[in-house]
């Protein structure tokens, strides 16, 4: 693993934190990121068995394996699942790009996070085509011309189209306000400075 993606991933697991188990969480238990949720969902896509998260081999998974998670096999799921996954490694790697759609997918999804970059660059001139939530050749050349062209200003409004969807989840999820201030710090964390 490059320097680079290790940094990406050790930072993305500082800001998701330890274990977690917030009443108003829909994925609920959650360790370095890792939900229950998504947890129970892994042996149904699972690649070659290589990682099953019912660690304490007692036929589910549930809390206690949530607990059981170590950072080694999260950085190995965060970055099959949510950076080659959904072939984030295709897009410019330009700084922080790779790192906001990374840390992005995520937080609010893979689906998600992709469709907010394409509607972005629609929005910015730079039409992948219609939003389809996968990274292909248009969206790849559409964020490469937007990061050419607009440089920093591109990433400026990607982070604040951030901000606006998490206020939206927030609008339309009255019980998720609680994780509003948390979820734009983190966003703001790829404001770029000055």
């Amino acid at each position: 693993m490059s320097a680079r993606l290790e940094k990406m991933v050790d930072e993305l697991i500082r800001r998701e934190g330890g274990y977690i188990d917030h009443p108003d969480d829909p994925g609920g238990a959650t360790k370095y990121g890792i939900s229950l949720r998504k947890a129970e969902t892994v042996g149904d896509n699972n690649r070659d068995g290589w990682l099953d998260f019912d660690l304490d081999r007692d036929g589910d998974v549930d809390r206690d394996d949530i607990k059981l998670i170590d950072i080694k096999d999260a950085r190995e799921f965060f970055l099959l699942e949510y950076f080659y996954g959904p072939h984030i490694e295709w897009i410019s790697d330009t700084p922080p790009l790779w790192e906001i759609m990374f840390d992005m997918a995520v937080n609010f999804g893979k689906r998600r996070a992709i469709l907010l970059l394409q509607r972005t660059l629609t929005h910015l001139d730079f039409s992948p085509g219609p939003p389809d939530g996968i990274i292909g050749s248009k969206t790849v050349d559409a964020a490469s011309a937007a990061l050419e062209k607009l440089g920093s200003e591109f990433i400026r409004v990607l982070v604040t189209a951030r901000c606006l969807k998490y206020c939206q989840i927030a609008f339309f999820r009255p019980v998720s306000i609680v994780f509003l201030r948390g979820w734009l710090n983190r966003a703001l964390e790829f404001m770029p400075k000055g």
